[in-house]
């Protein structure tokens, strides 16, 4: 019993510690671009990433898009959102957000990145992988990025990221997308580009085209609970 008791207190303890430091953030955080091949790189993408800053690089892909997508998956329906692949075919709008379903279901031994090279630590991971589809103007909400890791991979088009330092929290909640631009480190992200949001950042994605998203959102085992509920 007093094994167990020990166990248990020193899970506590590190629960505690993870949960204050996946608190923090950088408040002079800036993007940090890779443009070498990044594994080269990934002492320095690691170090990068444990000062929080946002970092972009390059990850060359297999030739995933929409059209190649439906066309060997045209009998597919995607039953948690009442699409089918035809009626995405057919439509100029389309906005399917993060679905596990396509991911799991159609892309997942297409995407090659794993996350776990740019995590520096030696605590286990639990991951949600998803998928973004995008047809036509989108403008897409608010999003806080609340996982000790959160990536956003363009397989196919182009998007204008806008990335919020959690230090502009009080500026840009509750208000209209287009009045809180002005507080953003603006970016746009093309094919192949993966970027790294730091915890306790936000965004907001703009597209016109066609666009293909992979997105992984990782927590570490000790604040799996903690960043659930927030």
């Amino acid at each position: 019993m007093f094994f167990f008791q020990i166990i248990l207190i020193l899970v506590l303890i590190l629960m505690i510690y993870n949960i204050i430091e996946v608190k923090k953030f950088n408040k002079n955080g800036l993007i940090v671009e890779y443009e070498n091949n990044f594994i080269n790189e990934l002492d320095n993408i690691k170090t990068t990433i444990k000062k929080l800053n946002p970092v972009l690089i390059n990850v060359k892909n297999s030739d995933l898009n929409i059209q190649s997508l439906i066309s060997k998956n045209l009998s597919y329906n995607i039953g948690d959102v009442g699409y089918s692949m035809k009626k995405i075919n057919d439509s100029e709008n389309i906005r399917i957000l993060k679905n596990k379903n396509i991911f799991s279901d159609l892309c997942k031994d297409k995407i090659y990145f794993n996350n776990e090279m740019i995590h520096s630590s030696q605590i286990p991971l639990i991951k949600q992988e998803s998928i973004s589809l995008l047809k036509g103007y989108q403008l897409l909400s608010l999003e806080y990025c609340k996982h000790n890791y959160n990536i956003i991979y363009i397989l196919e088009g182009e998007v204008t990221i806008f990335l919020f330092n959690p230090k502009h929290k009080q500026d840009i909640l509750g208000k209209s997308l287009e009045s809180i631009k002005k507080y953003a480190h603006k970016y746009h992200l093309k094919k192949d580009n993966l970027l790294i949001i730091p915890t306790n950042w936000y965004y907001i994605q703009e597209s016109t085209d066609n666009v293909l998203e992979y997105h992984c959102d990782s927590d570490n085992i000790f604040c799996v609970l903690y960043n659930m509920i927030r």
